[in-house]
């Protein structure tokens, strides 16, 4: 991502564990983990060796969300300043205070709470962690809400209101949360590979993009937890057609105003984008899935000064996007969703764009599969005739054609999107 984009990552660490943990200074291991370990694990009771480990990337920062769930103010201090010494200023993007408050209640906190109670707390958190790291509370330092899914109660347009239009100076962005596929949604091609199905789920951020670009158009939106689905269905969540999804998922959210993403990850989940060691019969490897990440990349590019829009209308298996760099059309990107599988004819889509006027070609990449959208093995997939394994310590090995010309007649560009399939058109004058 770092090269594709020419940024540095931000890493967010955090969620339902960390948010329902403990901290101990005199533990004299990286932590105490209850049980097997497996699944959303609580009550972890971490030590102060857990902030080495954020020593082994040197090319991200981080996100670090410190524990609100439980109440207990003084280990949360205590986490927070020694994150804050070991990690370092230059290397923390924003302390997150909690983790999905909208699921305290009945749980952690009682039934009458709500996001009134939550701004007080969460008022009170980040104004003690300020004081205790010497950080101003006129500069932002703390993202906020990191809410579940889709809880009107909870959207941007009632907790400020309730509160947090007091402490807007130290806010870093507004987040929330998304996983594709929930609870009774399994369904490869009518919800994970449907981006009318996406489109409709994403609604309520694309509304909170508005509000607050009007009312606080110094704090922009993040998607900080997202996940292909919440169903523990591998075959569904990390297949080729997840990396579908995925490409689509991130390429929409750049276009309504998403500011940045952060796509979760556990050694455990099914939606992982890779699975870094043995666990469960599973030995480390990188799944399909973790080619949208190289799409979306590569369409963000380097520069900087990117905008993308969403072009050809709403289709629920076809999605077309449009980057623009200076206010000049630099990238179109193309995903079929159509689902096929390999022991099917596979359909395509005849594509034709409008370039300007002093193109006289454009050139073509693909991410595609031999074996269609179930498929679950990274070798079955390119993207610009790369293939990302294990084998490859996760870096990509050329195996086929990176990309292919095209040729520009009368400022119409012609091309075939084969089903499940996704493009980036290159356009260069």
């Amino acid at each position: 991502i770092a090269d594709r984009t020419g940024a540095k990552p931000i890493v967010r660490v955090g969620g339902t564990s960390l948010d329902h943990s403990f901290y101990n200074r005199s533990l004299n291991t990286w932590a105490v983990i209850p049980g097997n370990g497996r699944g959303v694990v609580k009550n972890v009771t971490f030590g102060p060796s857990y902030f080495d480990v954020f020593r082994n990337w040197s090319n991200v920062t981080y996100t670090i969300d410190c524990p609100l769930a439980y109440k207990n103010l003084n280990q949360t201090l205590q986490f927070a300043e020694d994150a804050y010494r070991v990690v370092g200023h230059d290397n923390i993007a924003a302390f997150e205070v909690g983790n999905e408050p909208n699921l305290y209640v009945n749980v952690d906190r009682p039934s009458q709470y709500g996001p009134t109670q939550w701004v007080k707390e969460w008022t009170h958190y980040s104004t003690s962690i300020a004081d205790a790291l010497n950080l101003s509370t006129s500069q932002r330092h703390f993202q906020t809400l990191a809410i579940s899914h889709n809880d009107p109660a909870w959207d941007v347009q009632n907790v400020f209101p309730d509160g947090l239009n007091n402490v807007t100076q130290r806010i870093s962005s507004a987040a929330f949360h998304y996983y594709d596929l929930q609870r009774g949604n399994t369904q490869m091609q009518g919800q994970l590979m449907n981006h009318t199905f996406m489109r409709r789920k994403m609604a309520y951020v694309a509304d909170a993009v508005s509000w607050m670009k009007q009312h606080h158009s110094q704090i922009p939106v993040m998607m900080n937890e997202v996940g292909a689905g919440e169903v523990a269905n591998r075959t569904l969540e990390a297949s080729f057609g997840a990396a579908l999804w995925l490409s689509d998922y991130l390429l929409y959210n750049m276009a309504i105003g998403v500011a940045r993403g952060n796509y979760q990850q556990g050694t455990g989940f099914a939606f992982s984008l890779w699975q870094p060691v043995q666990r469960d019969g599973r030995a480390p490897e990188v799944m399909p899935i973790y080619y949208g990440m190289l799409f979306a990349a590569e369409f963000l590019g380097r520069s900087g000064n990117v905008r993308v829009k969403e072009i050809g209308g709403h289709h629920d298996t076809l999605a077309a996007y449009a980057a623009y760099e200076g206010g000049n059309l630099a990238r179109v990107a193309i995903v079929n969703l159509n689902l096929w599988e390999q022991s099917k004819a596979r359909t395509s889509t005849n594509v034709t764009l409008h370039v300007p006027s002093d193109v006289q070609n454009v050139t073509v990449r693909r991410l595609t599969s031999t074996v269609g959208a179930a498929g679950l093995d990274p070798r079955n997939v390119t993207w610009a005739g790369l293939v990302y394994t294990k084998a490859n310590n996760g870096l990509g090995r050329l195996v086929g054609s990176a990309s292919e010309s095209v040729n520009v007649q009368g400022q119409d560009a012609s091309l075939v999107v084969n089903a499940s399939e996704a493009v980036i058109v290159h356009v260069a004058s």
